[in-house]
């Protein structure tokens, strides 16, 4: 039998695991239901993916740089995460604009 406390931190762990995560399960909406929620999370989810991949591909550029293997003529793979990290940044932009802004609606002052 597990220590009470090692039980709890498996819970808060499972749900982390399934989507809980920074309180998206305490949003007023789900990923089911309406088509901004859905398209909010599938978002979300698309860029956080690309978020990861870019993150390893700076690794990666890192350490090649430590090991010596970009010059200031041969650089190609430095270039091309830089580019890669400019298409989210302007995707992420585009994203933004058309879900939460857009997607939000009229507003109305004072109004509810």
């Amino acid at each position: 039998m597990q220590p009470r406390n090692t039980r709890r931190h498996d819970r808060i762990l499972q749900r982390r695991l399934a989507g809980d995560y920074a309180g998206q399960s305490d949003a007023a909406f789900g990923f089911k239901g309406n088509i901004y929620g859905a398209t909010f999370f599938m978002a979300t989810g698309f860029h956080g993916f690309h978020v990861i991949v870019g993150t390893i591909f700076l690794i990666v550029c890192l350490i090649r740089a430590m090991k010596g293997q970009f010059t200031p003529k041969q650089h190609l793979g430095f270039e091309f995460a830089a580019w890669y990290w400019h298409f989210v940044d302007v995707v992420w932009l585009f994203l933004f604009s058309c879900i939460y802004v857009w997607g939000a609606g009229p507003h109305v002052p004072g109004g509810h």
